[in-house]
């Protein structure tokens, strides 16, 4: 059987004097389904703490654990939260206009957005790094699309990297793509 060819998470638009890139983060079904069930049962334990803190008959000396607690609990939450918004709708989005080259990990367009000055880019290429799965670099970064990243380039003394939820061959079509766009001349690469 002829295995599918696959289409990639990234989607190019561009036209005459701008460019954008929209990569989808890779969707992890398991560890989603997971984490929404774990929400469901984090939700129960916040409601229980809660009404634990406001029950006149809870001792005065537990609360304040309890009140600790509900703080951990909840940033735990939030962070889970924030984890599957970007499993399921997580983009990072690259934008070259008008000589900026801006880099943003947003869901629904709220998120980190970096620019930089295109005149100051060099040496775009291939960041050569492993692929990896969801069960073999689980460090918070990569966790949220926020580490590593399949294309480089050098700005100043510190060296950028993009286009995280990709693998090597899609990476090549897209710094094939920049190499095209008129926003981005020959220096930029060496």
């Amino acid at each position: 059987m002829i295995e599918k060819r696959f289409a990639g998470r990234a989607k190019i638009n561009q036209n005459f004097n701008s460019m954008n890139i929209e990569i989808r983060a890779r969707k992890y079904w398991l560890a989603i389904i997971f984490g929404i069930v774990w929400m469901g049962g984090w939700l129960w334990s916040e409601t229980f703490a809660i009404s634990l803190v406001f029950n006149l008959n809870t001792p005065l000396l537990i609360k304040p654990f309890i009140l600790l607690w509900l703080i951990i609990w909840t940033l735990g939450g939030m962070l889970i939260g924030h984890w599957i918004l970007w499993q399921l709708i997580g983009r990072e989005v690259i934008n070259i206009k008008e000589g900026i080259f801006t880099l943003e990990q947003s869901i629904k367009g709220i998120g980190p957005k970096e620019m930089y000055e295109i005149n100051s880019i060099k040496n775009i290429d291939l960041n050569r790094v492993e692929d990896s799965d969801f069960w073999e670099n689980n460090t918070p970064e990569s966790m949220f699309g926020h580490s590593g990243g399949k294309i480089k380039f050098d700005y100043g003394t510190e060296t950028i990297t993009f286009a995280k939820e990709i693998n090597e061959a899609e990476a090549k079509m897209i710094l094939e793509e920049l190499r095209n766009n008129s926003n981005l001349r020959e220096r930029n690469f060496v």
